[in-house]
């Protein structure tokens, strides 16, 4: 009698690792925020939806705000608004579904300007919000 046939084994195959998604925002200062205000504006509301709409598709979502402001007024006063300013739209990320604990604030006051200060269009565009985020991106098989 013949032996049965030996099968050869089914290769292990390792899954791919996830894809690490790392991507940095500056959201326009003018569309954020009114000078000397942390409130965001509808207009910065909706600059910052695309971020909250991209967090949905990634795993282990963390995202960094920092606040920015221009130079006018004592660096105290604009470091404590730029902290304000992160934490306006963290609380923002929040209210629309996005978890708290993948959030963190710092403020950096004037002190990195992204134009000059020289101008009026200048100091609005130091009105910002820099967002950092990663995660891992979602696969659907």
């Amino acid at each position: 009698m013949c032996a049965p046939p030996v099968l050869a084994p089914k290769p292990i195959v390792a899954p791919e690792p996830p894809q690490r998604i790392v991507q940095n925002v500056s959201f326009a200062g003018d569309a954020l925020f009114e000078y000397n205000s942390a409130v965001l504006t509808d207009a910065g509301k909706a600059s910052v939806d695309p971020l909250i709409v991209g967090s949905r598709n990634v795993n282990d979502f963390e995202v960094a705000l920092v606040g920015h402001t221009d130079s006018v007024g004592k660096i105290d006063y604009n470091q404590k608004l730029s902290e304000r300013r992160a934490q306006s739209v963290a609380d923002y990320m929040i209210s629309q579904g996005v978890v708290a604990s993948a959030i963190t604030i710092s403020g950096r006051g004037e002190t990195s300007p992204a134009a000059s200060n020289t101008s009026r269009e200048g100091r609005a565009k130091n009105r910002r919000v820099e967002a950092s985020f990663s995660g891992e991106k979602i696969t659907f098989k």
